[in-house]
Order: structure tokens, then sequence, then C-alpha cells
């Protein structure tokens, strides 16, 4: 990141440069009308009226030029900040970043260098356009000044106004659950309260929204008239200065031409300031971010056990501890079991590294889960949960990529899936459009089975994995969990089903975060028909 802040900062100086270049050549056309009016005029010499335009046309050409170029570089240094700072944090913003902000916080940095920048780097140069008039005449530099100041209030209490405009994420993420959960809702006759609760935030959203906006729209109108009469005051104090004969008419007509100049970004600001201070507040969060501490290991692919050592977690927004002081070792096959609220998913997450806990760690063979990379994780560990979603591609890539798609088609056939996928036009090659219309729901937990199990994980993490399935899709199943470990691998589950649950070498049982037993399968049934036995006796 040091390396591509350095080159856009490059970038942004060359960009005040040009614009320093293109404010001097904006002053071809007043010293132009200057000279044609004072100096032509009262010489009606023709030759220097052409040799002027000649020169002034010249360098408006060179002008055009100049700001051509200034224009490509901004459209260039824009695209490589997005191309560069998406390589360097894709995965860091959408993984680490709160609700992708740091994405959010990319594009909106590419818009301040492509759409604002050359208006702020007007701004410095505003100087030489008050020191043209300062010698003109004292008038027309004191009129700039105090307009620029006049225009800089109306500027910042519109962004006083811009940062209390309330956002509309209640009414989105409602319209989103009601469009999600349209079949339930219609079913269940829910849809008519959901919509009144999203009408409520949509018409208190739309209601900030109105107000913020007239008084932009009043803001904004005020100082384009107040614009209009700057222009005409200098006008008037022009002319009675000529007729005074104090000023000539060049002169008059050159303030007038540049005092438009000075103020014109000035006046730009009153609309965008807002915008200008949100790109420049997300190009400081990129470039401050420190991706230094996000670099991962890629270490050797372990044939050895996972372990969980004093593992706490509590959510962020709660006092409640749900894992309490956790220690494991997973070795061969382990079966979750608990009560509905026992932390079972919780620790599931905790172990597949979705979750972080509040003190303690996992590892595996010694090293640090939650320092590993992606690719390494993606190699080493399968997770199964029923919510996670489909992508609309093909069904064979919500099952496998690259080579694991042979071994994904080979669970289908074992797990029953293949010959409905058959039924399809395509086949596994079908488009998935509409998810929930082309696939039972029995189908999609299946599919995320295999999804799971299509790198032949070491270690597989899964959530009530016997959810939807059926019969047949259960004992394929089961003989897949007997036969990775047999393999030695390690596969760590919850499951309701009891055919499932016996596949499992060790339980570990849960209460409110508790480890209540952990050890041998055999040991845990045997106890518990023991108390079976004791409280029928």
């Amino acid at each position: 990141m040091k390396s591509l802040k350095k080159h856009i900062r490059n970038r942004v100086r060359w960009t005040f440069f040009f614009s320093f270049v293109t404010s001097v050549l904006m002053l071809v056309v007043p010293i132009y009308s200057l000279q044609v009016f004072d100096r032509v005029l009262s010489s009606f010499s023709l030759d220097t009226l052409y040799l002027l335009t000649i020169i002034a046309g010249w360098l408006v050409l060179v002008y055009g030029c100049l700001e051509w170029a200034k224009q490509r570089l901004l459209h260039a240094t824009a695209n490589e900040w997005r191309e560069q700072a998406i390589n360097l944090y894709a995965e860091t913003g959408f993984t680490k970043s709160e609700n992708g902000k740091l994405i959010n916080d990319i594009k909106l940095a590419e818009t301040g260098l492509q759409n604002h920048l050359a208006t702020v780097a007007d701004i410095p140069w505003t100087s030489i356009f008050l020191f043209v008039l300062l010698i003109i005449h004292p008038t027309f530099f004191y009129i700039a000044i105090s307009s620029i100041f006049i225009l800089m209030i109306f500027a910042w209490i519109n962004y006083l106004y811009s940062q209390r405009v309330s956002s509309q994420v209640l009414a989105s993420d409602m319209q989103t659950s009601i469009l999600v959960n349209k079949n339930y809702l219609v079913a269940s006759g829910f849809i008519s309260s959901m919509v009144s609760i999203w009408k409520k935030y949509t018409q208190q959203s739309s209601s900030t929204q109105i107000n913020y906006k007239i008084k932009t729209l009043n803001i904004s109108s005020l100082s384009k008239t107040y614009r209009l009469l700057v222009q005409i005051a200098v006008t008037c104090v022009g002319v009675s200065y000529v007729l005074n004969q104090a000023l000539s008419v060049g002169g008059m007509i050159a303030a007038s031409l540049i005092i438009g100049r000075a103020l014109a970004p000035f006046e730009q600001s009153v609309l965008q300031l807002q915008h200008w201070v949100t790109c420049y507040k997300a190009w400081k969060r990129v470039t401050s971010y420190n991706i230094d501490n996000e670099i991962k290991t890629e270490p050797a692919i372990p044939n050895g056990s996972l372990i969980a050592n004093k593992v706490i977690y509590k959510y962020s927004n709660l006092n409640k501890v749900f894992i309490k002081a956790f220690s494991a070792n997973f070795t061969s096959s382990h079966v979750i079991l608990g009560a509905n609220g026992s932390g079972k998913t919780t620790l599931l997450k905790i172990l597949a590294d979705e979750y972080q806990p509040f003190s303690g760690d996992i590892r595996i063979e010694g090293s640090l889960l939650s320092s590993w990379d992606s690719i390494s994780k993606q190699k080493v560990i399968g997770i199964y949960r029923s919510d996670i979603p489909l992508t609309k591609t093909t069904i064979i890539s919500n099952m496998a990529v690259g080579e694991s798609q042979v071994y994904a088609m080979e669970l289908a056939q074992e797990l029953g899936l293949h010959k409905n996928i058959m039924q399809h036009t395509n086949g596994y090659d079908t488009e998935l459009v509409n998810i929930e219309a082309q696939l039972s729901s029995s189908e999609i937990q299946l599919i995320i089975l295999i999804k799971a199990l299509s790198n032949k994980p070491h270690i597989l993490i899964a959530d009530n994995i016997d959810d939807h399935l059926d019969t047949r899709a259960e004992i394929a199943l089961a003989k897949i969990l007997a036969k990775r470990t047999e393999e030695g691998k390690i596969t760590i589950y919850s499951a309701k089903k009891m055919n499932l649950i016996s596949k499992a070498q060790n339980i570990i049982y849960l209460e409110e975060g508790s480890i209540q037993f952990n050890g041998k399968a055999t040991e845990f049934f045997a106890t518990r028909n023991k108390m079976k036995e004791a409280s029928n006796g």
C-alpha cells in the first residue's frame, strides 16, 4: 500500500501542476480582451489585432491540450487506484471489514480522484486570479474575497445539512426481507403487517430525504442568485470607474471574466463539499489500513489433530458468555450434542474460524488457524451449514471447482442426487436462475454438503449434518463419515438422527456452553443407559 499511496500522491501532484498551468492560461481571454479594447480600439491597428488573436488562439489551444491531458491523468489515476487497491484489499475487504466497508471506501476514493479532484486542484490557484484583480483595481479584489467567503459559508451550511440525513438502511433491509420471504408471508397472512412496517420506514426515510433536498435546493438557488448579484455588482463598479476614468473598458471586461473564474470552484463547493469530505475520509481509511496485520501463512497440509484451547466466546452486543473455557483435542470423528441453545452452532463456527473467540485459540498441529490464508483453509477444512446460500451459476460450480468436480459428481451418485440433476435439460451444467423453483430443499442441502466434501478435506465441520436428508442419503452419508474415520480424517458435526450420531467415535455434550461430557461414544451411551436403568428401577 505504501508504494501505491506514493504513486497516487505523485499523480495528484501532477494534477495540481496541470491545474496551475491551466489556471495561468485561463488569463489569456481576459488579457486578450483587455488588449483589444484598450490598445487595438485606440490605435485602430488591424495588424495588432491579428497578432494578438493568433497568440491568444495558440495559447487557448495549448490550454485545451493541457486540460485534456489533466482529465486523462485523472481517469488513469482513478483506474490504477481501483485496480491496485482491489488487488490488495479484495479478500480483506469482504472478510474483515464490517459489511464490506473497505470495498465501498475504495470506490468512494476512486470517485473522488475521477470526479472531484480537478475542482479541488483549482482552488489553490485562485490566488493567481485574486492577484490580477488586485492589479486591475483593489475593489475587485475585495469583492472577490468577500464573495469567496460567503460561498464557503453556503457550502459549510449545506455540508452540515447533509450530515443530518438519516440512512435508508431499515427500509432497504425490510424490503429485502419481504422479497426473500414473500411466499411464506403471503401464505401465513403476515404480508400486510410487514408491508405496513416497510411503508413506515420508507415514509420516515423519504421525509428526511425530502427535507434535505429542499434545504439543498434553497442553498443552491441562493448561491446562484448571489453569484449573479456579484456579477452585476462587478459590472456596476467597473462602469462607474470607467465613467470616472479610474479604469479602462478593457480592464472592466477583464475583471468581470477573471472574477467569474475565481469564484467557479467555490460555487461548485456549495453542492459538492460533502462529497469531497466523504471521498477524502474514505481515502484516509483505506491508505491507513494496516495490511501487514492481515498477512496469512500457507502451512503444509496437516494430518494431525485440531485443538481448541480454553476458548471463551461472547457476542459483542451481549454480556452473556456462550462458550465457557472450552478445551478439546479433535483427532477422529466427534459429534457435538446438546439441547437447543446449548452452544453447538456457535462452537462449530468457532472451530471453523467463522467466529473469533473472545479468548483462547484454535490450532491445527500447533499452527494458529486464524493465521492461515484462505487457499490453505479451503484445502484442509470443509464446512457445512444448511443456511449457506447457493450462487446463481451452474449446479456443478456450486458443488466444486476445478479437479474436485469429478469427485463431486461421484458424491452426487452416492447420495442419490445424480438422477435428479440429470433430469434438468443441461444436467450438471444447468444454470441456477431461480434456485428455489429449480431445486427442492433436500437437493439444495445435498449440494451444500457435497461442496463441503468435494476437496476431500482433512477436517469436516458440519452443523446439523442430517438436515433434509431422506433415508437413502442418510445411509450414504453414514458410510462416507465412516470411511473418513477409517482414513484418519477429522469430522466434527452435530446431528439429530441416531444413525449418524452412532458413527462418531467421540461425543461432546454441551449444556449452556460448557462441556458436560467429552469422551468415547461407547462410554457416553453406557452412562446414559445406566441412568435410564436407575430411573426406571
